[in-house]
């Protein structure tokens, strides 16, 4: 007996059926193979739809890594839909938010620079306003900070954002 190659499948699904494809691949435990190709392929007016089918993905480590393809191919109008869905996800902690966006934020970041300001809100949100928190996440975004916009510029906003965190409570 023939096994069935849910890859090859996918690659050559024509556009009309793309979105049937993602749903029926979805409900079968296929996903990340199905969004690995289709996503690059994935027609402009279909991306809304397939990022609907991703967030409703109920495997929360399937979702991660749907959401990371995705995020590659994601048009502006979408990133901000889809950082506000993590941010307001049901059902998981803070913490695996924090994570998800943390897993979903560097795929982004790499093609959409300008939206770096609204990735990292979406993160910190997530972890309800904590000063430490906030000092460590911030920690952990000055690399990419310093790719993005240099070192001099983002030492000195850093250094102000951390004395202001430290000095009001």
């Amino acid at each position: 007996m023939m096994k069935f190659n849910f890859g090859a499948f996918a690659e050559y699904v024509p556009e009309k059926l793309m979105i049937r494809t993602l749903k029926l691949f979805s409900e079968n435990g296929r996903e990340q193979v199905a969004y690995e190709k289709i996503a690059p392929r994935l027609p402009e007016t279909f991306k809304s739809e397939a990022l609907d089918i991703a967030l409703g993905i109920k495997k929360q480590y399937i979702k991660t890594e749907v959401l990371k393809i995705l995020a590659r191919v994601l048009p502006e109008n979408l990133i901000l839909r889809t950082l506000e869905a993590v941010a307001s996800m049901e059902g998981i902690s803070q913490e695996e938010r924090a994570l998800l966006c943390s897993f979903i934020v560097p795929e982004i970041v790499g093609n959409h620079a300008e939206y770096f300001y609204y990735l990292w809100r979406a993160r910190i949100s997530s972890y309800s306003y904590n000063r430490q928190s906030l000092l460590e996440e911030i920690n952990n975004l000055i690399p990419i900070m310093k790719q993005l916009w240099g070192d001099e510029v983002i030492t000195e906003a850093i250094q102000t954002v951390k004395w202001v965190l430290y000095t009001f409570p």
